[in-house]
């Protein structure tokens, strides 16, 4: 919940900064840059954890029983 909020967040500033230097022929091209980068990013960032949970998590008692 509240590190994901905040990781969004700095990933924000951070993407504009990124986006600044990228030196796009016109405002729209920066526009949809920063869009691409805030999307993509948001979007691992907000479902990584349930991808942990379902995969990974869920069959930890299985990859840790094969170990023994």
């Amino acid at each position: 919940g509240a590190f994901v909020g905040a990781t969004n967040g700095l990933y924000g500033v951070v993407a504009k900064h990124l986006t600044a230097f990228e030196n796009h022929r016109t405002e729209q091209a920066h526009a949809d840059a920063l869009v691409t980068k805030t999307f993509a990013f948001q979007f691992v960032n907000s479902y990584a954890p349930l991808f942990y949970i379902a995969f990974v998590k869920a069959n930890d008692s299985q990859l840790f029983s094969s170990l023994d």
